[in-house]
């Protein structure tokens, strides 16, 4: 018996290294930890016949769908392919590397030869791997990040990418599949082999210097890696990177303890990354075998079922919010969608016993009998505070936003893609209430995306924010997010901003907004592919506005409680663009957009937003919103805002302070001595009053709370400390009930059982 120890808990332990193969038959393996003491332990264990590599060879080989008859039709005499362009070294796109292609056509040809045994694939094949090995880069000169490309000058002659990522990921991804099927059945001769494993230990190797993403795709690399080199315990070895890469961390890339996957270190990634990572461990998992432990099930569970929460839908579709895709928004017009093992996935969760895993995966099949953005009425509000990322979602509209903080970044720019996308953290708001919403509008925001209050001014980086008073609070259906915002760029731009959630509506507050080299600063309330002509209560205007209280545009609303000192510019028509200003794409589209601008003169604003409303729906609201919600104080200090029908009041306290508000039934006062985010719940039928809080530095340990008021609490209970999560869990939502004083009354009259 051959066991692979991952952990073992007991008294005292073997003095052997985590992670160290040992072979010996199964009654010494059992006596040698009893005799130490250890009664509890947990190994991986595999039959001892040379069968295990080539157990899992069969089952990968006979997963695949890739087999083309037709694959090695355009192979030349020389073993290239005509339709492929071979252009590498510094020349070759850093994004879009045609070059693999070669692997993609050779590998789907080795599939049909392997499943039909037809010699002449076979010779075409083995022609086709002999042309990229006579063509590789030298190894003497290795165009890989860890030894730098300065060994690696533009002069190095071979198959090579600037980018890293297609030395040690893309291409031996691709070619391994190659070397796997000839390999198994002996096809590889000694020079096809050792091109196989050079490639191959470009990523196979390297495992544990990745993290997310990166670290699954070159866990599948060392795992084709294995078979052709026989090799059990670099199996072994991958595959408990691989289990260990779904623990959670804390702001590091991978599955974080609020359910955000991370990559890149602060940004998130639900989609691109996040979606090959779900799909690289699960396929493993089904292939190889060697399934995660308890704790490393339920953190991907968390990981994936979070994830569901960033999805809409667009004609039965699964689509992602653009805030998880990082600089993938730039890809193209169908980079938002869905395109995850939600089968195997499905699968695995109802083997696990996993129903609320299997649930969330039936919510991303392509149906195209759903109807609307939210088909499956995922509702209510989720809060990822390591991500500084917020989903809103109602039976008709899925929002997102995202915000800034130093322990996030703003986008990012790398191989020419996720240009001109500094500004996507900056407060972005995405309404999604068509699906259709967006997409292509990102090629002509600028930077300007949905939203934002931004200083427009060009320049290029990956930001960290400024101030760390930013993040939100939730009780699952209301919702409060704050950010105190100082520019990275050039710190010229402030202010500070908060969104406030009730059912069906969002409120934005934006005060000190100052901008220091009076640069123009102006507010995108939204930038988004237009359906239709907008409406106000002034009528269509063609210029600048400063009577105006509400907006209609789609299935968007507007309201502006006190529009003085605001002036609205919105623009409806055709604008032409071209991908190739955000992306290495040159692709001309034409579209019309729907872009409302907002200035002030008072460096302040105040409005509400109504998503999934028409205009007449929305036109019949009007009069609720205007008797329903109030600005309770909007300044450098306070912004609160009270919806009176929902019996809630949300409130950013930038600094300690107090807030008062009226129930209906008394006057309230809460005050705080430490900066915080509070939703408060009131108007329950035992006289209840619910307090949730959230610290959005994530660095205090509580905050001191002092509440007056006749009904709702009793005077001994009128001061508390409400503690705030801790550690991992810092910046999440923390909650406290104050009894009333009707509820306390009614349990001292219960007469006391005996």
């Amino acid at each position: 018996m051959c066991c692979y120890i991952d952990y073992f808990l007991g008294s005292e332990g073997l003095e052997v290294d985590c992670g160290v193969t040992l072979c010996l038959q199964y009654d010494t393996f059992v006596s040698l930890f009893q005799a130490k003491g250890v009664f509890t332990f947990l190994v991986i264990c595999l039959s001892a016949s040379a069968s295990v590599v080539d157990d899992v060879a069969l089952r990968i080989l006979s997963k695949q769908s890739v087999a083309s008859s037709k694959a090695m039709a355009t192979l030349t005499p020389t073993g290239s392919f005509s339709n492929v362009d071979y252009t590498s070294g510094c020349q070759a796109s850093r994004a879009t590397w045609d070059a693999v292609n070669h692997w993609t056509f050779t590998s789907a040809g080795a599939m049909h030869w392997y499943q039909t045994n037809d010699t002449a694939t076979l010779s075409a094949v083995k022609r086709a791997m002999d042309y990229w090995f006579a063509h590789d880069f030298p190894e003497g000169q290795k165009c890989l990040p860890n030894n730098g490309y300065d060994n690696c000058p533009c002069n190095t002659p071979g198959l090579w990418n600037p980018n890293w990522w297609y030395q040690v990921i893309k291409t031996p991804k691709t070619a391994g599949l190659s070397c796997v099927a000839l390999a198994v059945r002996n096809q590889l001769s000694a020079q096809q082999k050792e091109g196989c494993v050079r490639l191959l230990n470009r990523g196979g190797l390297y495992v544990k210097k990745y993290t997310g993403a990166n670290l699954s795709d070159t866990a599948l690399v060392a795992v084709y890696l294995s078979i052709v080199t026989r090799d059990e315990s670099l199996l072994l070895s991958a595959m408990d990177q691989v289990n260990r890469a779904c623990d959670l961390v804390s702001y590091q890339d991978g599955i974080n303890s609020d359910g955000s996957f991370i990559q890149h270190g602060g940004l998130p990634y639900f989609a691109g990354y996040g979606q090959i990572f779900a799909a690289d461990i699960f396929d493993l998992w089904d292939t190889v075998g060697l399934n995660p432990n308890a704790a490393q099930k339920s953190a991907v569970s968390l990981f994936i079922r979070s994830s569901v929460w960033s999805i809409y839908h667009a004609n039965g579709v699964a689509n992602w919010d653009f805030h998880q895709m990082g600089r993938g928004v730039t890809y193209g017009p169908n980079s938002a969608r869905y395109s995850g093992a939600w089968k195997l996935i499905q699968s695995t969760a109802q083997q696990w016993n996993d129903t609320a895993l299997a649930t969330a995966m039936a919510r991303l099949q392509v149906n195209s009998s759903l109807q609307g953005v939210n088909p499956f009425k995922l509702n209510g509000v989720k809060v990822f505070y390591k991500t500084d990322y917020v989903s809103y979602r109602s039976d008709n509209f899925v929002v997102g936003l995202k915000m800034l903080s130093p322990r996030t970044y703003t986008s990012e720019c790398y191989n020419g893609q996720g240009i001109q996308s500094q500004h996507y953290s900056d407060g972005v708001v995405y309404n999604y209430v068509n699906g259709m919403d967006y997409v292509p509008s990102q090629v002509f925001w600028g930077y300007t995306p949905p939203g934002t209050y931004v200083l427009y001014a060009p320049e290029f980086r990956l930001w960290q924010g400024l101030k760390k008073f930013v993040g939100s609070v939730s009780n699952g259906r209301t919702a409060l997010s704050a950010m105190d915002f100082l520019s990275p760029i050039n710190s010229q731009l402030s202010y500070k901003k908060s969104w406030h959630f009730f059912g069906g509506l969002y409120v934005v507050v934006a005060t000190d907004i100052v901008q220091s080299k009076g640069l123009p600063v102006i507010t995108t309330l939204d930038h988004r592919i237009s359906r239709g002509d907008f409406s106000t209560d002034t009528g269509v205007f063609s210029v600048p506005s400063k009577t105006f209280r509400w907006l209609h545009q789609d299935l968007v609303g507007y309201y502006f409680p006190s529009p003085s000192g605001l002036t609205l510019n919105v623009s409806n028509g055709n604008v032409s663009g071209n991908w190739q200003t955000i992306a290495p794409q040159n692709v001309p589209v034409t579209a019309k957009i729907f872009k409302p601008i907002l200035t002030t003169d008072t460096g302040s604003f105040v409005y509400v937003t109504v998503p999934g409303l028409n205009q007449k729906n929305f036109s019949s609201l009007l009069p609720t919103l205007r008797s329903s919600i109030r600005v309770i104080r909007a300044n450098g200090d306070l912004h609160a805002v009270q919806h009176l029908t929902n019996r809630t009041l949300t409130a950013a306290f930038f600094s300690p302070g107090n807030v008062s508000f009226n129930t209906g039934k008394e006057n309230v006062t809460i005050g705080i001595d430490a900066p915080c985010i509070i939703t408060v719940s009131y108007g329950y039928s035992d006289n209840a009053t619910v307090i949730h809080a959230a610290d959005p530095t994530q660095t205090l340990t509580g905050v001191n709370v002092f509440v007056q008021c006749k009904m709702c609490v009793s005077p001994g209970d009128s001061k508390f400390n409400i503690a705030f999560q801790k550690g991992w869990q810092a910046g999440g939502t923390t909650s406290h009930k104050l009894q009333g004083v009707k509820a306390r009354m009614d349990r001292i009259k219960k007469p006391l059982r005996h």
